[in-house]
């Protein structure tokens, strides 16, 4: 699954999008919890104000490469995460990328920020 991709896809749909009955949709979430019983348990959450259906159709891409969808990644083993905020027309769209293995110290570099993207490492 190669996260980068579809991150850039959803912050896409989301600025481009309308809701179903031609709204902003209000704030919205979505989360893939990807390895949740390996070694390498990641979580990634969305947040958005905007379209109420643009996260259906990333249900299956976070399906299909073996994640389940969840409507908030679990609070419990939480290391710490990076949270990015990207804005694309009026939709701003905040996400994380939460780790459950390792330091904190281990994961803080690939917290980047770059090309528009604000990124800032959180604590749970």
């Amino acid at each position: 699954m190669r996260l980068v991709g579809w991150v850039g896809c959803l912050v896409l749909a989301l600025g481009g999008c309308g809701d179903d009955d031609g709204g902003s949709g209000g704030n919205q979430q979505f989360a893939c919890d990807i390895g949740a019983s390996s070694s390498t348990h990641l979580c990634y959450e969305w947040n958005w104000n905007g379209p109420e259906n643009a996260a259906d159709a990333y249900t299956g891409v976070c399906e299909s490469g073996g994640a389940t969808t969840v409507s908030a990644c679990p609070s419990a083993g939480k290391v710490g995460g990076c949270r990015y905020v990207a804005t694309s027309g009026t939709t701003t769209v905040t996400w994380t990328n939460w780790f459950y293995f390792g330091t904190a110290q281990d994961h803080m570099p690939s917290c980047m920020s770059g090309g528009g993207i604000t990124a800032t490492w959180v604590n749970p």
